[in-house]
Formats: C-alpha cells, structure tokens, sequence
C-alpha cells in the first residue's frame, strides 16, 4: 500500500466533499471558512485541518512532506531522461560507424 497523504476538502455545514486530493496546496486554497480538511493516510483519518490552521503553522509538516515528494520525483525524472540520451546517443554512433565502415 501507497504511504501517501490524501486530503479531502469538505464543506462543514453539509458534509459534503469539495475536494480530494493529493496536494495540500491544492486543498489549502479552498480552506476558508465553512470548510475544512481531513487529512487521510492508508485509510486512517489523521488529522483535521480548519481555516485558522493556515495561519497558525499546522499546515507546514504537509508542505515540507510535498515538496520533498516532488524533488524526489524530478530527480528520477532527471536521472532517467539522463540515461535516455545517453542511449540515443550511443545508438546514433553505433549506427553512424556502421553507415562509414
């Protein structure tokens, strides 16, 4: 199983869900008030998130957690586009040597 958050916008007065999400910037931008986030992790509620939890330093752990997630990944991105071009490359002179020879 994924070890990932996933957070839910939800109205408060209706109880119905806005938004789901994996990005807690996507959901903190629509946490005003009358909503809410649940933050959910291998199908456990974790925690609740309200409009004043902006302001008061709750949402940080979420934000460094994402932005680490994502260095991670363009990382890998970078590290396998790398090893791609340099397969491209060596085939093209693979093909050019046989072509000459």
């Amino acid at each position: 199983m994924a070890d990932y958050n996933t957070f839910i916008v939800v109205d408060v007065e209706s109880r119905k869900p806005i938004l789901t999400t994996s990005s807690i910037r996507k959901s903190a931008k629509l946490l005003t008030t009358g909503y809410r986030i649940e933050v959910w992790n291998n199908n456990r509620l974790i925690d609740l998130l309200y409009g004043k939890d902006k302001t008061n330093g709750r949402l940080t752990p979420y934000y460094s957690a994402e932005k680490a997630y994502i260095r991670k990944k363009q990382a890998r991105a970078e590290k396998r586009n790398k090893c791609d071009r340099n397969i491209k490359h060596m085939s093209s002179q693979t093909s050019n040597r046989l072509s000459n020879g």
